[in-house]
This record gives structure tokens, sequence and C-alpha cells, in this order.
């Protein structure tokens, strides 16, 4: 199916300079390798029940978790702080550890690449000794980019990285909101006054130019 425009918020892909202490932490210890050799396959998904137990800690103590979250994504300035046992009802709702690994691989990297199996496994994939870099400059699909400036996973020099690699005539539109954090695209409680409007926006002019063109 055609793609008429892909409205990114938050956009994550380089994450060598992500600033989570969190993970950085984590990866610095090598998490992500001993989960992999414990063969560990999944991570923080609900059946571990971190939900219900963040839920229920987050009910009792929301200043606590808002700073965890803090650690992890950045700081949150728009977030209803009374309704974050809400929220963590149903986040993380978790991922594999591969994908983790993935991450910290890029973490470790300033490149945006496909995931590293090491030399005899990539050889094997990919035909070739190293992982695959994505060409993001093949990219043909419109873009907005809509960015925070206090986001710790998609960090400002990562989001200008990003910007280098595609091409000018796909990026349509780069909104950077200063003091949005990567939650707040889907939990600020502003999000109806900074966000919505210009995504809607986006949408209709996007809706006119293939009316016209169809």
């Amino acid at each position: 199916a055609k793609v008429d425009l892909f409205i990114a918020m938050a956009p994550v892909a380089f994450v060598h300079h992500q600033e989570s202490p969190i993970l950085k932490l984590m990866f610095s210890l090598g998490a992500d390798m001993v989960f992999q050799l414990l063969g560990v396959r999944q991570f923080l998904t609900t059946k571990t029940g971190i939900t219900k137990l963040g839920s229920w800690i987050c009910g009792r103590t929301p200043g606590i978790c808002d700073d965890v979250l803090e650690l992890i994504v950045g700081p949150g300035h728009h977030l209803n702080k009374t309704r974050i046992d809400v929220f963590v009802s149903e986040t993380p709702a978790g991922t594999s550890v591969k994908n983790m690994v993935h991450w910290g691989q890029g973490m470790r990297s300033e490149v945006f690449q496909m995931y590293d199996y090491g030399p005899t496994g990539n050889m094997a994939q990919y035909n070739q000794t190293e992982p695959p870099q994505y060409h993001l400059g093949d990219l043909q699909v419109p873009i907005a980019l809509l960015t925070g400036g206090l986001d710790y996973l998609a960090d400002p020099q990562d989001v200008s990285a990003l910007i280098a690699a595609l091409p000018p005539k796909v990026l349509r539109k780069h909104m950077n909101l200063p003091d949005y954090a990567h939650l707040d695209f889907t939990w600020a409680q502003d999000a109806h006054v900074f966000l919505y409007p210009e995504i809607l926006q986006l949408l209709a002019a996007t809706h006119q130019t293939v009316d016209i063109f169809v």
C-alpha cells in the first residue's frame, strides 16, 4: 500500500548519543550480552508482572516513578503525574532481548546498521563480515519529524544525524518541541495544544495534495 506521509513522533534511528543514564549503565555493564548468554529471549514483557508492580508502586509514590521515567526517557514536564500509575499499567509492553542487544550495538556505534551477528554470522546472514548500514538515502516516502529537545532516546544529535541521512526531498517538515521528552508525545496533557494541531494540519495538507493528483 502506498504511504502518502510518514509522521514520526520522537523518532529513533541513530542512538549513539542517547542520554538515558539507566540504559548507559545497563549496556556499559554488558547486561544485554548476559541476557543473551543465559538464553533469555524476552525483555520486560507483561508476563514478568512489571506493569502490575509498576502500577502498584506508582499509585503510592508517583514522584519516585516520575524520577525513574525521567532517567530512562528524559524529563517530562507535561505529564499529568496523578495518572502515572495508569500509564505504567500498560508500559512497558516488552520487547525481545535481541532487540535490546541491537539497541546496545547502536549505542556503541555511530552508524545506523543491521543486527551484528559477529563475523561468521554476518557472512551467513549478509554475505559480508560487517552488518550493512540502513540506506536511508533510498527512502522515497514523505516524512515529517516531530522531535523533543529533552528526549533522551531520540537525542538532538542523533536526530541531526537522521536528518542528514535522509534525502532532502522526502523531509517535508521537522518540528522540534524544545521541552518535550520521549513520552510527552503520547502522554502529555497539553499535546492537544502543541502537537496534535500540527499533525492534523499535516494530514489535511497531505490529503489535499493526494486528492489533487489522484
